[in-house]
């Protein structure tokens, strides 16, 4: 039966990549195979009826989704709210159409949609209904090789379009869902600094806490105890299970016991944890924790000695034939990993009781920091260290607290929560001031080791060699590194630019992308992923070319995000001041060439005071421009410069500027890469870095022109994803080759 399943989950997983036509060309051959074969019927027959549903259910969402060709098309139409989360701008909405007054005919049936609104009315709610003016945009997502895939869990959600809310009014006779009265009513009643607490844990509500107190439990690897997860959903379990046992002593006082001790625990755990996710928001991952939760009690509690494996395994598949695309979301991986930590731990052990409130903890924080890891989160001993404090004080204390606090309010139990919660952002700001060594990268080797001497613990050894194999475990995550590699990217930064050069363990990084929000920017959510990937021992140099958002508003993510991985940035430079971090003058600099290694070296191209008084006076202008040389090629990088300040680069630097590689300033706006400036640069490649279908309409048509007049080979990210190119090799761009099927 376990391999039946691990066929059916494996095909789940492969038939959502790929499209029907291709899955049942998969199917034929092995179709023959059963008949000629017929042992093999019971094994495959399974798996290819779970590819071919597989497939066609991707298909089915792909074609409720808002197709390129529609991106940034208008509409009118009556909307009705489903949930509202606050932004640093407005508010997120998502929402399901109701009623279209103008639409474009081509427009397919969009069920959700995610859209922003940056001048709502204050207290807007879920169930109100809008009459709105939108602008639609197709899902996307960047393209720069990490875990993490916007799009398909766009598509997983059944998010058919984004976009955002031009002009739009609350209708009357909007009705208010039972649960947002119920948030409502809770809130009045508690004061300011409760609420986040009760917020956050028990309504699920993730913008209870402010951007700072996220950036403390990001750092400390904390993170996973403020969003309502399995671990929560376990813990409301592991409370509803000690009840259920007192409710059934007690049912012996009132009469006879009708039901089985296991069945009235399961179906109290079953009850009470169901409007625990049902409180929080039952979102998709919340309602797969609390079928995790019921397997666990299951097999916990089960008469017939259920086998665990089969029991996970049934769960996961029938998880992936609900939602195919669940296995492209963190959170499964989690929650499934979690569950098999605990049970596979536990089953068949007496523990006292002391290990009954500390072990399950460390049992799951071990079982997944290699998964923590592989998604792109930094981890190290001071996320260790976090935990061992706030993982009971949260799930033991902070938690029933909020929980209480939000059914009674009673101001003695408030001020306890307050304290209580006081102590926590003391704990891990101390924690985060000791600079603990840190660990942003793993080796597949290491990962693989890590989860056989986990293993062996299981398997049980004397407890002096079990503290030595977790210590060796813990020493080998924090001190083990992959191999450095030599390459350049451009990576993937909508309309922002983003590059780094890595050779001999050295980097240089050159601006950091765009800051949409306080809890995501470029540079700490795809820029330096992708750098630590390379396993650099520091940067030797970031350039930020000035100071537009596009620019460096990715800036002090980067620099928060390399302090925790333990990666020393040396030097900083700017074309102008900036706000956030103090920095060097390029325009100040000299312009020898500085050497990052034997394969990089890189100059800042300085104008002298007089040419730079010729310029018009802009942002633009005042970008930092930089050459490149890294394995014997030649870069030339403008940043967001303009024709005038071209034509002084030219009469300067003259013949000096050719290079094999040119990112094509400003975004491909027709304000830059005049025809002069292009041949004098003489570029075989030209890079471009904009966002898909920009309101700017980057790359211009008219540069474009100037660049096939070279006989230039043109990449851009908006299509072709992000841009690498290793030593002796040619420019690979992600988009290109095979992609999923999702993948637009």
């Amino acid at each position: 039966m376990q391999q039946t399943l691990l066929l059916v989950i494996a095909a789940v997983i492969a038939g959502s990549m790929i499209s029907p036509p291709v899955s049942a060309a998969v199917i034929a051959p092995l179709l023959l195979l059963t008949l000629y074969r017929p042992a093999f019927r019971l094994l495959l027959l399974p798996a290819l009826t779970a590819l071919l549903w597989s497939s066609c259910w991707v298909d089915m969402q792909i074609r409720h989704r808002l197709p390129p060709g529609l991106d940034r098309s208008t509409a009118s139409l009556t909307l009705q709210v489903e949930s509202v989360t606050e932004r640093e701008q407005g508010l997120r909405l998502r929402v399901m159409p109701l009623q279209w007054q103008s639409k474009p005919a081509e427009l397919p049936e969009l069920r959700q949609m995610q859209l922003n609104w940056y001048q709502a009315p204050p207290g807007l709610q879920a169930g109100a209904r809008l009459q709105a003016d939108v602008v639609l945009r197709s899902p996307r997502s960047f393209v720069n090789g990490l875990a993490f895939d916007y799009t398909a869990y766009l598509l997983s959600a059944g998010i058919d379009a984004t976009g955002y809310i031009r002009r739009g009014e609350v209708l009357a006779g909007s009705t208010t869902p039972l649960r947002t009265e119920l948030i409502a009513s809770v809130q009045e009643r508690l004061e300011a600094g409760v609420w986040p607490w009760v917020a956050g844990l028990v309504f699920g509500q993730q913008s209870a806490f402010s951007a700072a107190q996220w950036q403390l439990a990001q750092q400390s690897g904390t993170l996973h105890l403020l969003v309502v997860s399995g671990l929560h959903v376990g813990f409301a379990g592991w409370l509803a299970w000690l009840w259920s046992g007192l409710l059934w002593r007690a049912s012996a006082a009132i009469g006879r016991r009708s039901l089985a001790p296991q069945l009235i625990r399961l179906l109290v755990m079953g009850s009470f944890t169901a409007l625990y996710v049902w409180l929080a928001g039952y979102g998709i991952a919340l309602q797969r924790a609390w079928l995790m939760v019921m397997v666990a009690g299951l097999v916990a509690g089960s008469r017939w000695r259920l086998d665990w494996a089969d029991s996970l395994l049934w769960v996961l598949a029938g998880l992936l034939l609900f939602n195919p695309l669940l296995w492209t979301r963190p959170g499964l991986g989690f929650s499934f990993l979690a569950v098999l930590a605990l049970i596979g731990f536990f089953s068949g052990r007496i523990s006292p009781r002391w290990q009954a409130l500390v072990m399950p903890q460390w049992v799951v924080f071990m079982a997944m920091l290699p998964l923590v890891v592989l998604w792109g989160q930094v981890a190290g001993f001071s996320h260790v260290l976090a935990n061992l404090l706030a993982v009971p004080l949260v799930s033991l204390i902070i938690l029933p607290l909020a929980f209480m606090a939000a059914l009674t309010a009673w101001p003695p139990l408030q001020a306890l929560l307050l304290w209580c919660g006081d102590r926590f952002w003391q704990w891990l700001q101390w924690v985060a001031e000791l600079n603990l060594p840190q660990s942003g990268g793993l080796p597949l080797t290491l990962f693989l080791l890590w989860y056989l001497l986990l293993i062996l613990l299981w398997l049980g050894v004397p407890r002096l060699l079990s503290l030595g194999v977790t210590l060796l475990m813990l020493a080998g995550l924090f001190t083990g590194r992959p191999s450095a590699t030599d390459e350049v990217r451009l990576t993937d930064a909508g309309q922002g630019l983003a590059l780094y050069f890595t050779s001999e363990g050295q980097a240089l990084v050159y601006d950091t992308g765009a800051r949409f929000s306080p809890a995501f920017d470029i540079g700490s959510a795809i820029l330096l992923p992708s750098l630590l990937n390379t396993a650099p021992q520091a940067v030797a140099g970031l350039i930020v070319s000035h100071s537009d958002q596009d620019h460096a508003g990715g800036l002090p993510g980067f620099l928060r995000r390399a302090e925790q991985s333990g990666l020393t940035v040396n030097n900083i430079w700017s074309g102008q001041p900036l706000d956030s971090v103090p920095t060097a003058d390029c325009q100040r600099s000299d312009s020898g060439w500085k050497t990052v290694s034997g394969a990089l070296r890189w100059r800042i191209l300085v104008l002298p005071p007089v040419e730079r008084e010729k310029l018009r006076p802009s942002d633009n202008n005042a970008s930092c421009v930089v050459q490149v040389e890294w394995e014997g090629v030649r870069f030339l990088l403008p940043g967001d410069l303009e024709q005038d300040g071209e034509a002084a680069l030219l009469a300067v630097y003259g013949r000096e500027l050719r290079s094999e590689v040119l990112v094509a300033g400003h975004h491909g706006s027709r304000s830059s890469s005049s025809m002069q400036f292009l041949r004098a640069v003489q570029p075989r490649e030209v890079w471009v870095s904009a966002g898909f279908n920009n309101r700017f309409g980057h790359p211009h048509p008219q540069v474009m022109e100037h660049f096939a007049r070279l006989n230039a080979r043109v990449f851009s990210t908006a299509a072709d994803g992000a841009l690498v190119r290793k030593p002796h090799a040619a420019t690979m761009a992600m988009r290109h080759g095979w992609q999923p099927v999702w993948r637009q």
